[in-house]
């Protein structure tokens, strides 16, 4: 994958039906040694039914900030003869957009020694987008969700970029989507920008998903290639070294580390530096050094070879001041007409006190974050609650999504082939209201949140099946993005897209050490090596007198074996 780079397009085609805006947006182009701060990528599928079947293409487009302006960095756009639904295509352009991103990133960090802090996907598939994000599972099509989930960590753990996804209505005259879609439209008419779709075989097929899993493994910063030798971390150091080295991280000064093994007696001294302070306390008016005490640390495990200490300070210095700031500004604004003074002054006192321990002004400011991020999420959490539901609310939800279904069904079979005009798309929806809020819901508002969570779960599980069943690409897209149309406008949907950006900002605020995105099935265990006390059987020397007897009892057996198969020889009178 790191091997292979796509060449863009930049002098799109004149004689395509670009919109005017379109073109606007493609004459500032891109180039490498300009860097940038942000990425964003279009993608988008089109499959059009015509008399010799289904005609499918995919498309990308990518733009730059560069200078406070976007600038164009190229397209992409193939045709896929093998690929009948709307569905394959949307797919097809997201892995395209997914491995554009990794080239684009790679080229800014290959020529400013960093890469891009921000890189946003836009899509009109919901279907699609969501099972790019990873927000939905890729039933229909697993090898391709893998294969984004893994370029999505490659693109993370290499360079280190936020990601984000973001959908965008179809048809609304948004440029980027615009452009994308006219180029997919064109490449499915038979005129590509580039022929792709070996490699999109290639890169789909089982065995490469296996692999690509752990590709983000090569992109730690502890792992580096010398010329074809793959140089993983170095083993840990000694005992006494690596020890000695951990409390030196932890700014613990070490006095004597010794071990004992009188009479299963072991014994480590451990001096902690009380003398210098690790924080300041500002109270009534004063200034005040804050040093170790005596009861800020205790043993919590000791052992023969490692020791676990807990200490209140040590590791949290931006919690507790975030704490301690957020604590004086809660008790103190309330004291009458002065209370914007003193909120004032606490404030000004805090960035002063940043600004005397710059270190640190970041690391606060990233706590202080992540806190407000968490209050949020517990109020988004709070909205997603059902409170009120009908009785019998799993029977009645299964009776919802049957009801939605044979709607969804009877709508297609209404219009097509032919297919609908905007008046028999707003009848579908006309329908889904129809039955959400009258026929099942009754009319109360009280169970809003309860329909849109149904109504939900029906077009993440049931729908995609669903439309792939119509055979026939226009209808998947049509449904598709009515669907979409619909949902994002409930505040449902909206709450969960802004707790799923929470939980993975969340995410991202704590440093901790990659992992793989599904669990490696090992299909046999390793091999054990005997034990020393293992019972070895060795072959028993014979007499030679007992060894012919032996040998004609065995003849014996076997051939009353042969004999009579179903059952065993009596042994006592052979």
């Amino acid at each position: 994958m790191d091997t292979h780079f796509f060449l863009p397009t930049y002098d799109l085609p004149s004689s395509f039906p670009f919109l005017p805006v379109c073109l606007q947006w493609t004459r500032d182009w891109w180039e490498v040694n300009t860097g940038g701060s942000h990425l964003c990528l279009y993608f988008d599928g089109s499959c059009l039914k015509t008399a010799g079947g289904p005609q499918v293409g995919a498309a990308v487009a990518a733009f730059i900030w560069v200078q406070n302006c976007w600038q164009f960095a190229g397209a992409l756009s193939t045709k896929l003869e093998k690929a009948k639904t709307a569905y394959q295509a949307e797919i097809a352009a997201s892995i395209l957009a997914t491995k554009f991103a990794f080239d684009l990133l790679k080229l800014i960090g290959t020529n400013h020694d960093t890469a891009l802090t921000e890189v946003q996907f836009c899509y009109d598939s919901l279907t699609a987008g969501k099972q790019t994000e990873g927000a939905w599972q890729a039933v229909s099509s697993p090898e391709a969700g893998h294969l984004l989930r893994s370029l999505h960590k490659c693109i993370q753990q290499r360079f280190g970029s936020q990601v984000h996804y973001k959908h965008v209505k179809a048809h609304s005259g948004e440029p980027g989507n615009e452009l994308v879609d006219t180029l997919a439209h064109q490449a499915a008419l038979g005129s590509p920008l580039h022929d792709l779709e070996d490699w999109l075989q290639q890169m789909t097929a089982k065995t490469f998903v296996s692999y690509a899993e752990w590709f983000w493994f090569f992109f730690r910063s502890d792992v580096r290639w010398d010329q074809t030798d793959l140089l993983l971390p170095a083993a840990p150091a000694p005992f006494p070294e690596s020890v000695m080295q951990q409390f030196e991280d932890a700014q613990l000064h070490i006095f004597a580390l010794q071990e004992t093994r009188l009479k299963r007696q072991y014994g480590i001294l451990i001096g902690l530096a009380r003398h210098r302070p690790i924080g300041h306390l500002y109270k009534n008016g004063v200034v005040q050094k804050v040093f170790f005490a005596q009861d800020d640390v205790a043993v919590v495990v000791a052992d023969p070879r490692f020791l676990i200490l807990r200490n209140d300070f040590v590791g949290l210095p931006a919690e507790w001041v975030y704490d301690t700031w957020k604590s004086w500004v809660s008790t103190s604004i309330d004291v009458g007409p002065t209370k914007e003074d003193h909120r004032d002054d606490l404030t000004s006192l805090f960035d002063a006190w940043q600004t005397e321990r710059s270190p640190w002004k970041s690391q606060v400011r990233a706590v202080a974050k992540k806190h407000q991020m968490q209050e949020e999420l517990e109020n988004c959490r709070a909205q997603l609650v059902i409170s009120d539901q009908p009785e019998f609310a799993m029977d009645k939800g299964a009776l919802l999504g049957d009801a939605l279904s044979d709607a969804t069904q009877q709508w297609f079979c209404r219009y097509f082939p032919s297919g609908p005009s905007e008046a028999a798309k707003q009848e579908l929806i006309d329908t889904w209201i129809q039955i959400l809020c009258i026929d099942f819901g009754e009319n109360n508002p009280l169970w809003d949140n309860w329909l849109a969570f149904v109504f939900l779960a029906w077009g993440d599980h049931w729908l995609p099946d669903i439309i792939a069943g119509f055979v026939d690409g226009e209808a998947e897209q049509i449904v598709d993005e009515l669907y979409a149309d619909f949902a994002t406008e409930l505040p449902r949907y909206q709450v969960l897209s802004r707790v799923a950006f929470l939980e993975s900002s969340l995410r991202h605020c704590v440093e901790t050490p990659p992992a793989p995105h599904r669990p490696v099935q090992i299909e046999r265990p390793g091999l054990k090596h005997p034990k020393t006390n293992s019972r070895v059987r060795q072959p028993i020397e014979r007499e030679p007198e007992e060894l012919d007897a032996w040998i004609d009892c065995a003849a014996k057996a076997s051939a009353a074996i042969r004999a009579n198969a179903q059952r065993l020889p009596d042994f006592q009178n052979l």
